[in-house]
């Protein structure tokens, strides 16, 4: 995958220099190329040279991958993108329902990448399942075919969100659970028509009806279930979490003391005195410390240092602005993506921002944002 991104950035780089100088010069890529900058800088503190170069290839990946849909992307694509997004939703919600098929899933690792299946098998012994942290952002897909005239669509749309929603409650986390929620509500105040509120109330009874059902099979069946874990009421698994990630939260702060550059990417775990100490029940969990602290900004402020922190805070804020002052210029599709985004940084409060789908969601959906606005409006920021 990797090779294939730079080979297709350099083959388009070389088919487009023109385009590429045009590219280097706005000033929404300034804070991309900066941040290049930084994680190189933060190799001078770095231990473990293969766990740096694999994240610091990830965020140069994503440098190209920006550059590609910045120059391909073409007014009126977003059916495009959103029918792709749609497709990925599908396809990761069919593979975590068959999670609990054991012929489905004896298929599924086949062909799944073996870390992944060693996550999967890691998280059943806890009675979780996932496939994806990244599903639930890709949910608002179910809004944009809701908002179709065509009847087929829209309940298309209605069995996606609904679907994403018993996967999410079946799954046990805690923050897909809040994330599902998020869409919900986003798209009932984006989308909620007040004459069509009878018909919102007995959707909202009739998932009600499902989610109360699941609740009571699950805490048959486990003992437990997302409401629960909600309420932080499992002392073990739901309270040492939260203790594990406290204490993961200040040795970034104590990481960040050691220079300005950090300890360098992908270095949280050679650093951190975490490891070997996070027990549940079932099993020991320390490979968590080797995704860093599960929060972006203190992940960032660990391996980064105070300078990376900063860097990141004024990117997340330009991009704020920019959505809402480009916000008369994105049609409806365009929204719904900015929504996408904003939800896909919600996810990495609560899990590492180190997988290739968060880079592919971060730096694709802003190089849409940002081509999107400027055939809005004409001009090149």
């Amino acid at each position: 995958m990797e090779l294939g991104v730079v080979i297709g950035g350099v083959w388009l780089g070389w088919k487009k220099k023109d385009e590429l100088g045009e590219f280097l010069s706005q000033k929404t890529v300034w804070w991309f190329l900066g941040w290049v900058a930084i994680i190189s800088l933060s190799g001078a503190g770095v231990l473990y040279w293969p766990s740096f170069w694999k994240m610091w290839g990830k965020w140069m990946i994503g440098l190209v991958w920006l550059w590609i849909v910045m120059t391909t992307y073409r007014q009126g694509r977003e059916r495009q993108v959103w029918w792709g997004l749609i497709i990925v939703l599908w396809l990761k919600l069919v593979l975590e329902v068959g999670l609990y098929q054991d012929w489905f899933k004896s298929f599924e690792f086949r062909f799944l990448d073996t870390k992944l299946i060693n996550s999967i098998k890691a998280n059943l012994l806890r009675e979780r399942t996932i496939i994806s942290f990244f599903n639930e952002p890709l949910a608002l897909g179910s809004w944009w075919l809701i908002a179709k005239k065509n009847r087929r669509w829209r309940w298309w749309g209605w069995l996606s969100l609904l679907g994403s929603g018993v996967v999410v409650f079946m799954s046990n986390w805690r923050g897909r659970m809040i994330v599902w929620l998020m869409v919900l509500l986003g798209g009932i105040g984006w989308w909620g028509d007040k004459k069509q509120m009878k018909k919102w109330l007995a959707g909202i009874v009739i998932a009600g009806l499902i989610f109360g059902g699941l609740d009571r099979l699950m805490l048959i069946s486990r003992g437990y279930s997302v409401l629960d874990r909600l309420r932080n009421e499992d002392k073990v698994e739901d309270k040492s979490t939260l203790k594990w990630r406290k204490k993961a939260f200040g040795e970034a702060r104590e990481m960040a003391s050691y220079t300005w550059f950090g300890v360098g990417m992908g270095q949280f775990y050679n650093f951190t005195d975490l490891k070997n100490r996070l027990g549940f029940q079932l099993i020991r969990l320390d490979d968590a410390s080797k995704y860093g602290p599960h929060n972006i900004f203190f992940q960032f402020l660990a391996e980064t240092g105070w300078l990376g922190w900063i860097w990141l805070v004024l990117g997340l804020s330009w991009f704020s602005w920019w959505d809402s002052s480009h916000w008369k210029i994105y049609n409806s599709d365009l929204k719904l993506l900015a929504g996408v985004f904003w939800l896909t940084v919600a996810v990495v409060q609560f899990y590492p921002a180190i997988s290739w789908e968060f880079v592919a969601l971060f730096f694709g959906l802003r190089g849409v944002l940002f081509k999107g606005a400027k055939l809005g409006d004409g001009k090149v920021d």
